[in-house]
């Protein structure tokens, strides 16, 4: 057996150098099945002629001929076929070296984009390189990955991204972006120039996706202050670009501190707001938290207080502040 895999080894090396005996390589061993079949053929057809068969038996030397001719068949079958496990497994371990070589690119790119964390000038277009990059790493790790998730238009589940986002220490969150259902029907064509506006949520910070958004929490008082955290993210497909979002807290209510990456408003706001600009929000992506401290109102009786947004940009909605969206807090005070 070990004579055999040398021989087999040796003749695989020796064609791959050449290609034309490659290619003849190639044809003998496609040809295997129809040479059985001749075979079994001249069989069956030596029974319909016993004439040719008292020949054969007669003469020394076509018994010779054809025990040579078969033995040389068989003997080249047998080699054949192990050349033939052979290449394929050369083959696997060559695509097993391609997938790790790969494999050993994506970590390498997804540790860089890790580790440049708040040095990018964009960190949207980070987070997206982000997924981009774990999807890839799926796709490589899990032979059964949907065509769509191998041409780009699906990502993994949001469990499976989400855990991997916690264990590269990333503290945001993964949402695959609403999608409207699926009709059954006539094609529709789509219009020239979509007209789909940005959907923007708020909510308060949650490391789980499916409560996503909490809009009600509650909060211990510390000092004068309460402080909460909370997150935004947009809902369905469109990319809000070029936008504001408007942070506004309640009537009476005062800032504790400046929320980070919040600045103070523009005149034609109010002096409770506080607003962030942003270049482009990736879809089903929930931002950073942010942590607001908030003196709430010193009336007695005040349980409840409120944090409004409201948000603007290129492709969102017109703005109308008679709408917020608002996210409620239960003041949970120290006992007198």
């Amino acid at each position: 057996m070990t004579l055999l895999v040398n021989v087999s080894k040796a003749i695989l090396t020796f064609a791959q150098g050449h290609p034309r005996i490659l290619n003849l390589l190639h044809i003998a061993l496609d040809s295997v099945p129809e040479l059985a079949y001749m075979l079994l053929t001249l069989a069956g057809f030596s029974y319909l002629v016993p004439e040719l068969m008292k020949k054969i038996e007669a003469s020394s030397t076509l018994r010779l001929c054809l025990t040579t001719m078969f033995v040389v068949i068989g003997l080249g079958t047998v080699i054949l076929n192990a050349v033939n496990r052979e290449r394929q497994a050369h083959t696997s371990e060559a695509e097993r070296i391609k997938n790790d070589s790969v494999m050993n690119s994506v970590q390498s790119n997804l540790r860089f984009l890790v580790e440049s964390k708040g040095q990018l000038p964009n960190e949207a277009e980070r987070r997206r390189r982000v997924l981009e990059t774990l999807r890839d790493e799926y796709v490589m790790s899990h032979q059964d990955a949907p065509v769509s998730m191998i041409t780009g238009n699906q990502y993994p589940s949001a469990d499976w991204m989400n855990k991997r986002l916690r264990q590269l220490g990333e503290n945001w969150s993964f949402n695959e972006p609403q999608r409207p259902p699926r009709v059954f029907g006539p094609p529709v064509l789509p219009p020239i120039q979509s007209s789909a506006k940005a959907n923007i949520v708020f909510s308060f910070d949650t490391n789980s996706p499916e409560e996503f958004p909490i809009l009600e929490t509650s909060a211990q008082m510390d000092g004068a202050a309460v402080h909460v955290k909370f997150t935004y993210m947009t809902m369905n497909d469109v990319e809000p670009k070029n936008g504001l979002i408007i942070m506004r807290v309640c009537n009476r209510c005062i800032f504790a501190s400046e929320p980070e990456r919040f600045t103070l408003p523009s005149k034609e706001l109010l002096q409770s707001d506080r607003t962030r600009p942003f270049a482009q929000l990736y879809p089903g992506v929930a931002e950073v938290p942010t942590e607001v401290a908030i003196i709430p109102p010193l009336t007695p009786g005040i349980r409840r207080i409120a944090l409004a947004f409201f948000y603007t940009c290129e492709n969102c909605p017109q703005i109308d502040y008679s709408k917020p969206q608002q996210l409620w807090i239960t003041i949970v005070r120290p006992p007198l």
